[in-house]
């Protein structure tokens, strides 16, 4: 959509601009600027709203990860993933920036408000195709989820159902011959299969949060041989480490899973919980933790 004299002067008024920045395979329109627009590379992380724990834990590592090489992080600001990568740059020290699917006017979701302002702090960005008065439609994402292909050299899904309009943004992203890596699942669990899908249509599998590669990303500001150490199992608490996962336990079905004592299994829990190996979630569950998050608190 193009800016219209009018619109420039609200822009203006918001402290915004049109984006200075162009490339030929970018859609038709003029994208506007709220914040400082980040310069390649840029990386966009995207997937489901409905991410699980392990998802959205993988979601910023990788996040962090492109944080420490210079890399700016692009995604939608949506629940799950989105926010996921978000807060992983802006931990890292990193830039981020939001592409709308609304005007800059309404930001969406409002839930989100903070974040944004977070992230234009940190010398991140939210971008908008829309007028800045529009708010979010339901025809508007899958329009956003092409801008979030466009701008970026590669586009890494987490987590997709076969409905997820993650999808969108890897198939644009693939149609413009961008890199596109995924994060491998269990074959039959519904936040996985998107990603499956996308390897079929020439995405790459994601076999690390380090295993991405994108012109200009520097390779040398972090030990890569520690980061990628095996670490095996923790010294202690082994059996109830062995009976975690990325599905959310109690207490008593860990201690029952592990057929160990109450108080041995809250002890050993203790232990595991304090090093990073498993993490408490909503309604006093608890999860493992991703192996490089387990490491990094342990170091």
């Amino acid at each position: 959509m193009l800016i219209s004299e009018e619109e420039l002067v609200r822009l203006q008024a918001l402290g915004a601009k049109r984006c200075e920045e162009w490339s030929s395979d970018w859609p038709a329109g003029d994208l506007r600027v709220l914040g400082q627009f980040a310069p390649p590379p840029r990386l966009a992380i995207v997937g489901t709203r409905k991410a699980d724990p392990y998802g959205l834990e993988i979601a910023q590592r990788i996040a962090e990860n492109a944080a420490e090489r210079q890399t700016a992080v692009v995604s939608g600001g949506a629940f799950g993933i989105d926010c996921a990568a978000h807060e992983g740059a802006l931990r890292a020290g990193g830039r981020t920036m939001v592409v709308l699917g609304s005007g800059l006017d309404h930001p969406s979701p409002l839930e989100h408000w903070g974040l944004y302002q977070r992230i234009l702090k940190a010398n991140g960005a939210l971008l908008s195709p829309f007028p800045c008065d529009m708010v979010a439609r339901k025809w508007s994402f899958p329009q956003r989820n092409q801008w979030i292909a466009a701008i970026s050299q590669g586009v890494i899904v987490v987590q997709a159902s076969l409905q997820s309009g993650a999808l969108q943004t890897a198939r644009a992203a693939l149609k413009l011959k961008r890199k596109v890596w995924v994060v491998p699942g269990p074959f039959d669990h519904p936040l996985h299969q998107g990603c499956h899908a996308l390897v079929n249509e020439g995405a790459q599998l994601l076999t690390s949060a380090e295993s991405w590669s994108l012109p200009g990303a520097q390779l040398e500001l972090f030990d890569l041989k520690k980061k990628n150490t095996v670490i095996g199992e923790p010294d202690v608490g082994g059996a109830i480490w062995r009976v975690t996962s990325s599905d959310a336990k109690t207490f008593a079905e860990l201690a029952m899973a592990a057929q160990l004592s109450l108080p041995e299994a809250a002890a050993y829990l203790f232990s595991l919980e304090q090093e990073g190996w498993v993490r408490c979630v909503s309604g006093n569950r608890y999860v493992r933790s991703c192996p490089e998050f387990a490491l990094k608190k342990s170091a």
